[in-house]
């Protein structure tokens, strides 16, 4: 779907034709966002990765998936054996021309926002805001408000206590309500 011919799709973001974006552009500034019946722009993180597998480059509104992501895939090591996550925008406009929408990914130029020693309470904030019954990431929403970083608590402190969610595993191996 990349046009190989546009002189913005190249370097590190684009190595290769991707399936999901028609132009992959490394940028020094992300565009504002927008939202416009025939233009859409929104901010982000992107993950890109890439090892036997050829490179591919995915978009999440939000910095805790897109870090568990990029880390999950790099586990699958003959298959991925490079990753990196940046702020990203990702851009969906209408081509009068080609008649269709535009399908763009911008990566900040930079260094890569993974492999952090923080990282850690990046995962504990995706687990407390994953729901299996959705798609969707809520940040916080369904437990405490409190971040976890700086308060002292483990995700097995919140099972304890009966503030995760009842699908998460507690660390004596216990379930809570899997059914």
């Amino acid at each position: 779907m990349t046009a190989p011919t546009c002189p913005e799709c190249s370097g590190r973001a684009y190595t290769s034709e991707q399936a999901n974006y028609d132009h992959i552009h490394e940028v020094a500034m992300l565009p504002r966002a927008r939202h416009t019946d025939s233009h859409r722009v929104r901010r982000g993180y992107a993950v890109g990765m890439a090892g036997t597998l050829p490179q591919m480059w995915l978009f999440f509104d939000h910095i805790e998936p897109a870090l568990v992501c990029g880390r999950a895939a790099r586990m699958s090591c003959f298959d991925i054996m490079g990753y990196g996550v940046y702020e990203g925008a990702q851009e969906v406009r209408f081509d009068e021309r080609l008649r269709r929408d535009v399908r763009t990914l911008y990566v900040l130029d930079g260094d890569s926002l993974d492999r952090h020693t923080d990282e850690a309470a990046a995962f504990t904030r995706w687990i407390a805001g994953c729901d299996p019954k959705s798609s969707h990431f809520k940040p916080e929403t369904r437990h405490r408000q409190a971040p976890y970083p700086d308060d002292g608590r483990s995700p097995a402190d919140d099972v304890r206590d009966g503030l995760a969610m009842p699908w998460v595993v507690d660390e004596l191996g216990g379930a809570n309500d899997i059914g």
